[in-house]
């Protein structure tokens, strides 16, 4: 004979729901992972954690207003913003990357829809990067977001 058992709500001694199921197969728990119990290891199939930590997260990122002098608003790795003219910006990094072979992410808005492209070459130490209005136009806007992820 098997035995089971059925529940919807496991507490814990003062009465503090730990585990519920809304009878579906769901399970909600109120628990936080004990320090050092999730790793980067557990999270990908890669050999290592430092090759998941060296590919997976991001290496720098900025938001920052490109009107008038440009304005760092939060950062990571991020030493400075220059303007190279109307839409035109270099984020320069507070540490150089592994190499120039990174990814680009970028988005730009502020008046209207924006595209944030790039500008001539990578290197480790910073990037250009365009703003461009739906009509091709060089364009500063308020909201200005880049992320690289790479090798660090």
């Amino acid at each position: 004979m098997t035995s089971k058992l059925k529940v919807n709500l496991i507490n814990d001694s003062g009465d503090n729901n730990i585990i519920t199921s809304d009878g579906s197969g769901t399970f909600t728990s109120n628990l936080a992972p004990k320090d050092n119990t999730v790793t980067m290891a557990k999270l990908s199939t890669s050999a290592t954690e430092a090759d998941n930590v060296k590919q997976r997260v991001a290496k720098a990122w900025v938001k920052f207003n490109g009107t008038g002098t440009p304005a760092i608003d939060d950062d990571f790795n991020v030493s400075s913003i220059s303007d190279g003219g109307t839409g035109i910006f270099t984020v320069n990094f507070s540490s150089n990357l592994g190499n120039a072979n990174y990814a680009l992410a970028g988005t730009a808005g502020g008046n209207a829809g924006r595209i944030l492209g790039t500008e001539g070459t990578y290197s480790t130490s910073a990037v250009s990067v365009r703003v461009i209005d739906f009509n091709g136009n060089l364009s500063d806007e308020t909201r200005n977001c880049v992320v690289i992820f790479g090798d660090s």
